[in-house]
């Protein structure tokens, strides 16, 4: 079996490493991953040019890239997986995290486009998820949509030896400052946290400005330690290092940032509804009780670890199931 993943390269690497004795791989995405558009565009003249009648199964990730079935060959199988809310599934999710402008400009498109993404949906062979919150409203068109959790790379993304980090306790707040993270919580936890311990710390990694709103929070990110963008391969060593990580707790689920975090046996508090069920009100008597409760944490970190193992590796027997 030809597979072509098209677009996360995280999936691809760790699909390829659990089954990639039975299936014959390939990897399509643009520099950027978040350039769709750009991304269309060179998956389309890759099937101008016929490079992928070849493959049996194309599996996209790109929602732009929903366009493109009407390409599929009578051979083929064509598999989408939504990584978030985008046109076909739900307008107002989908644009809820905009700016007023590109709300704006999005409410326009999407009247113009929105059936035309649903009904390409409804011509794949397959629908995943990525993410759990999708289901209830992709299951209202595609009652067979199956969710898919994110794989995590366990050779990437284990305990590491701890680094000395300033602070005490040292927090670490990975996510992207971005109103769709609701980073405010995690502010809001970090001064808490402060007050009982003044030398705490809080740690940032400083993302493109590009995929931030810095302005918005300004008022947040004085008196913080910034660390450069860093490979995915060099988080690890952080994760591991730090007393306490924030995560995301804008949509109520894990994201990448968190699962990689928790594989790594970091401290991780964050709102999901979905697998550690941890709701907004109780996170910031969590994370006290943390810091301040050694067998607690030792106890809760353990839990983490072990539904991230449970729900997001072997994942490449689960795919391969749902395609053959």
């Amino acid at each position: 079996m030809k597979i072509l993943i098209n677009c996360f390269e995280h999936f691809y690497n760790a699909i390829k490493k659990e089954i990639s004795d039975e299936v014959d791989y390939s990897f399509s995405q643009t520099e950027s991953r978040f350039d769709f558009i750009q991304d269309y565009f060179e998956m389309k003249k890759k099937i101008k040019n016929n490079e992928l009648d070849k493959y049996d199964v194309i599996h996209i990730q790109n929602w732009v890239n929903l366009l493109l079935i009407k390409y599929k060959k009578p051979h083929q199988k064509w598999v989408f997986t939504s990584h978030g809310y985008h046109l076909g599934i739900n307008r107002k999710k989908a644009l809820e995290d905009s700016s007023f402008i590109m709300r704006s400009v999005g409410n326009i498109v999407s009247l113009l486009f929105f059936q035309k993404f649903r009904n390409c949906m409804m011509n794949f062979d397959k629908l995943f998820v990525a993410i759990p919150n999708l289901l209830e409203d992709v299951n209202k068109f595609r009652p067979d949509v199956v969710w898919l959790p994110n794989p995590i790379d366990t050779e990437v993304f284990y305990p590491r030896n701890k680094v000395e980090m300033q602070g005490e306790p040292a927090i670490f707040f990975p996510t992207r400052i971005h109103s769709m993270k609701s980073p405010e919580k995690g502010f809001e936890i970090f001064e808490e946290i402060k007050k009982k311990y003044p030398k705490a710390k809080l740690h940032l990694i400083k993302y493109p400005d590009k995929c931030c709103q810095y302005e918005w929070y300004e008022k947040h990110l004085h008196n913080v330690i910034w660390h450069d963008f860093v490979n995915r391969e060099d988080l690890p060593e952080l994760y591991s290092s730090f007393d306490l990580i924030l995560g995301s707790f804008g949509k109520g689920l894990l994201s990448l940032v968190e699962l990689e975090a928790m594989m790594c046996g970091g401290c991780v508090v964050t709102y999901d509804k979905y697998e550690i069920k941890k709701e907004f009100n109780e996170l910031t008597t969590l994370s006290k009780l943390l810091i301040e409760n050694k067998t607690v944490k030792s106890q809760y970190i353990k839990d983490c670890r072990n539904i991230v193992i449970k729900n997001h590796t072997n994942i490449g027997e689960k795919y391969k199931e749902y395609l053959l």
